[in-house]
């Protein structure tokens, strides 16, 4: 792609414009679907725009507080709803809150592979030579049985680039909702690079997301029609995430620092992207409540 990559709104819909068009009609575990395996579209959000401009979907209001929580919950290796202080998780954990190995465990060496991924990669792409191997993966076979949920985004990878003085990330997703966890993975990772950027003292540079099975739930499609005729905002949305730095440097030192997790979960539970003219930005289209697949 060139400079003059679209915005994310529209990348987004040629992705889901392609699952509709070309989808297979498949019957899942949690509900009929139409699915693209491979879709040839993918999210490539380059690090060359504007200082901070996000990659927020505009055509719907997206809950940026949950993507924030649940972020700051990955990165402190938690796995229990009590800490993650919203409900998107509820659906599949145990009674007791419990959700089992997932993302945090894995990424910071609490399931079954006891490797903190997370730091190490951070500390590989400071390779005075770079590093293939800046890799964090949520996919762990033998904890798979446990988890409430296998991992949807199941694995990352960090690349630097000491040209252009920044850092990339490439993110892979094994099964990939077009309707409700895309929008809400893209800004979640943009944060991640950000932060871990900005530990490292460089720039953000390129988002890339490539897609397993992208589907869409049969009871979303016309839903999802109607989003996508809605008109997006182009002038790009930014989001400053500097109040979160702090802790969350202080929990890739330390993954248990308890005051350093509930820093960035309000850090990041607090976000407020901003539009082109430095004002508070909020979508003008109204929220599509669209059934989570259990």
């Amino acid at each position: 792609m060139t400079n003059a990559d679209p915005f994310i709104d529209e990348q987004y819909r040629n992705l889901a414009l392609e699952v509709l068009r070309y989808g297979t009609q498949t019957k899942s575990r949690a509900g009929d679907t139409l699915s693209v395996f491979a879709p040839t579209r993918r999210i490539h959000f380059r690090g060359t725009r504007r200082d901070n401009e996000a990659p927020i979907l505009t055509t719907k209001p997206l809950n940026i507080s949950a993507i924030g929580k649940e972020l700051a919950w990955f990165i402190a290796g938690r796995t229990n709803t009590a800490d993650l202080q919203c409900k998107i998780w509820d659906e599949w954990a145990r009674e007791d809150g419990e959700c089992g190995p997932i993302y945090g465990a894995q990424w910071r060496g609490l399931g079954a592979s006891n490797v903190d991924q997370l730091r190490d990669a951070i500390n590989a792409t400071r390779s005075r030579y770079g590093s293939r191997r800046a890799v964090v993966s949520a996919w762990q076979p033998s904890d798979l049985g446990a988890m409430a949920l296998p991992p949807c985004h199941t694995l990352f990878q960090l690349a630097v680039d000491d040209t252009t003085d920044q850092l990339h990330l490439q993110m892979y997703q094994r099964s990939a909702d077009i309707a409700l966890g895309v929008p809400f993975n893209i800004l979640s990772y943009w944060i991640l690079q950000t932060l871990i950027a900005r530990r490292l003292g460089r720039a953000v540079g390129n988002l890339t997301i490539v897609y397993g099975d992208a589907h869409i739930y049969k009871n979303h499609v016309d839903d999802l029609r109607g989003q996508l005729a809605r008109v997006p905002y182009e002038q790009g949305v930014s989001i400053d995430t500097y109040a979160a730095q702090a802790p969350f440097d202080a929990l890739i030192e330390d993954v248990r620092d308890r005051d350093a997790f509930v820093a960035l979960r309000y850090a990041l539970s607090t976000l407020e992207p901003i539009d082109i003219n430095r004002r508070a930005y909020k979508c003008v289209h109204p929220a599509v409540k669209y059934e989570v697949a259990i």
